[in-house]
């Protein structure tokens, strides 16, 4: 008998977990480090939330030591791409306020679009706060706040019916899918730019020996530099062609039309996902706690269980505590597999209505 085909690649795995040089073609990972984005550094929120706490640590771990405490501790010195992420946060690409509930970022039951997570959306690493207009994730904030204006006052009011904080949601309520991708795609080249400049920045700023001159700023001067530098100087791999299916490399003519395709195809894999996951999600949020002989346990009364055991931890040992933490874990585990499944129980219901055919 022939060997089995190796199956393809989980799409979420492969858009939002493994890394950019698994998907991006070769000539993109080229414009992508040519923009001093490490292609590698593009994935999920939780996957670039990683990627930025690593540095941190790096960074923290040589800061805190002496001469001699690096020297036999074999303490690494942080290089100028980790000085840099240590200074960014994990940066969503697609507007999470958008997708959920006013407050409930992190919160899968707070979400307002079926099958998002805020730890699972395209994201890449945003230098500096929201707060911060001299920052990358300063002027990303700038151009969803302007993009969202200019939605509410297309809908012609200041609170959209169903909105979040007065921000249309999206897709399917006051921001049509087209106008908000049109959206999304109009602010990555904004946000490149910044990148660039403030990454040239930092690098001149951390490293011994300067970029080599001319160039009138430190970006152009990043320009000059050549192609293996530059791949060098981001912690980037050279280019090559991934090794993922040819139909899901991610192509593009431009560094910003590479992210942009990418983020779509991110969006689409993350909502797969959770109508993939339908089966573990409906049997984990089974309910197998409270109830009586006479009345089979409901989610209602699993939840209540879990929520007595919050109660009866906190008043046992206090917070903070490992049985409290544990407790309100358990709750909270549940409660996402609940939404969980009821998101995906939707999703497949909506298709098989939409194709006439089971999902």
């Amino acid at each position: 008998m022939p060997p089995a085909p190796t199956p393809p690649p989980h799409v979420f795995t492969l858009y939002l977990k493994s890394g950019g040089s698994a998907f991006f073609s070769a000539k993109c990972q080229a414009l992508l480090i040519k923009a001093a984005l490490n292609p590698d550094n593009c994935g999920s929120y939780d996957f670039v939330a990683d990627i930025n706490s690593d540095a941190r640590k790096k960074c923290n771990a040589w800061d805190a030591a002496s001469p001699a405490q690096r020297a036999a501790n074999n303490i690494p010195q942080p290089t100028p791409q980790e000085r840099f992420l240590a200074d960014c946060e994990s940066g969503h690409v697609i507007r999470d306020s958008n997708f959920r509930a006013q407050g409930g970022r992190n919160d899968v039951c707070e979400s307002v679009v079926d099958g998002f997570e805020s730890r699972l959306a395209p994201c890449v690493p945003h230098q500096g706060r929201a707060a911060d207009p001299a920052t990358v994730h300063g002027v990303h904030t700038i151009n969803e706040n302007a993009h969202s204006a200019a939605q509410r006052a297309r809908n012609g009011t200041d609170v959209a019916p169903g909105s979040v904080n007065g921000i249309p949601n999206t897709p399917g309520g006051g921001y049509p899918p087209e106008q908000r991708r049109r959206d999304e795609d109009a602010r990555t080249q904004p946000m490149l730019d910044r990148h660039k400049q403030n990454f040239a920045n930092s690098f001149e700023a951390t490293t011994a020996a300067p970029i080599p001159r001319p160039g009138t700023n430190a970006a152009e001067r990043f320009d000059r530099l050549d192609p293996a530098s530059q791949a060098a100087a981001i912690g980037a791999r050279a280019p090559a062609e991934p090794n993922c299916p040819k139909d899901k490399v991610i192509g593009g003519n431009t560094a910003a039309a590479c992210l942009n395709n990418w983020r779509k195809k991110a969006e689409a894999a993350m909502y797969k996902q959770c109508k993939d996951n339908y089966p573990r999600n409906n049997r984990l949020a089974r309910p197998t706690l409270g109830g009586t002989p006479s009345s089979p346990p409901t989610r209602a009364s699993h939840q209540a269980v879990l929520q007595a055991n919050v109660a009866a931890a906190a008043a046992a040992h206090g917070d903070p505590s490992k049985p409290l933490t544990r407790a309100r874990s358990a709750l909270s585990s549940y409660e996402g597999h609940c939404c969980r499944a009821d998101m995906g129980r939707r999703m497949i219901d909506r298709e098989q209505r939409r194709t006439g055919h089971a999902a």
